[in-house]
């Protein structure tokens, strides 16, 4: 079996011989160059670095092959850059160099050359707890919010970090269990149903919850069983908040805002998506840090099932339950 091919673009030395070694470990050969005439747009993999507008890394993903995907690093914070870049179809991520360290270009180079992309645990290093419930009905979406508060303040997290893991938890919770569900004509579900009507509602396909925590970073995923989010709906919302300073109307049933608050409130912004068959959103908060940026952005679309890995939930009878074997997690600890 050949392995594949890895291209590394930056104009600093010291910076490519830091890169080659997280990439090769995700089982690659990589070749490093440091003008973007010479970037291999047929490779596997190319991760280039966008120190400035002028050096031509744009253009030159512009022009990748079909096959290949590609990992942008940014100098700093810039969102307006990022879905810029995300916009571009070779482009899986967008990170923030400083940011940009060994763990996270192995994490990011083994699902982009490998595919298997869902999963809270592949973020997290081996050995961490993940904890994992169902969440069907409005009432196990308040106890999951309640259990992954009380999670966050048993580890000791500070109040301002357990309230956007809070909001974004929310945020994702609804997407999941209202925008996300669709019938058989693929239309919307409940679009069109007030908030104050959704109580009494009960997904079909529940959504899942999965938490775990390193002691650096918050790890929080959800996952519902319909597929029907797609790459650019994340990209147009967050470009059009961040040109309008988030001033956009939030309606019943639209994800509009929603999402730019979720993007103001993390570190990490990962979707991972199998068009028709399941989305799963996850958020990375680091709790070490003064405030929460945005300083990873990540889409990955699963086009085929060699790597369906995770578990579909058409024959699930929803029981409010913890889910075990099913998620690779346990339920969440008894807090005191």
């Amino acid at each position: 079996m050949l392995s594949p091919r890895s291209v590394i673009f930056t104009t600093e030395q010291v910076t490519g011989r830091q890169w080659v070694g997280p990439l090769g470990a995700a089982g690659s050969v990589v070749n490093v160059v440091g003008t973007t005439a010479e970037i291999d747009g047929g490779a596997d993999l190319i991760l280039a670095e966008a120190l400035s507008e002028d050096l031509g890394v744009y253009e030159a993903l512009g022009r990748a092959g079909a096959s290949t995907q590609a990992v942008v690093v940014l100098p700093g914070f810039d969102i307006l850059r990022m879905t810029k870049y995300m916009s571009l179809g070779a482009v899986r991520a967008v990170t923030v160099k400083e940011y940009t360290d060994g763990r996270l270009l192995t994490y990011i180079g083994s699902k982009v050359l490998w595919g298997d992309i869902f999963g809270v645990a592949k973020v997290l290093p081996w050995g961490v707890q993940i904890y994992s419930e169902l969440v069907s009905t409005h009432e196990e979406r308040t106890h999951a919010l309640g259990s992954v508060t009380h999670l966050a303040r048993s580890l000791g997290l500070r109040t301002k970090y357990r309230e956007a893991i809070e909001l974004v938890l929310d945020e994702l919770l609804m997407n999941a269990l209202y925008d996300a569900p669709v019938g058989a004509d693929g239309e919307s579900l409940y679009s069109e149903v007030e908030v104050k009507e959704r109580r009494g509602l009960r997904a079909e396909r529940p959504a899942i919850v999965q938490v775990g925590c390193d002691g650096t970073r918050f790890v929080l995923g959800v996952r519902d069983s319909y597929g029907t989010l797609k790459r650019s709906t994340i990209l147009e919302y967050l470009e059009r908040c961040a040109r309008s300073g988030g001033e956009i109307e939030r309606k019943a049933g639209g994800a509009g805002l929603g999402w730019y608050l979720v993007a103001k409130n993390v570190t990490e912004l990962i979707a991972n998506l199998l068009p028709g068959t399941a989305t799963e959103i996850i958020c990375v908060f680091d709790v070490q840090a003064p405030r929460q940026q945005l300083r990873h952005l990540e889409r990955r679309v699963q086009c085929g099932f060699q790597s369906y890995r995770f578990h579909r939930y058409d024959s699930i009878t929803p029981s409010g339950g913890n889910l075990f074997q099913d998620c690779g997690g346990v339920g969440w600890p008894t807090i005191s």
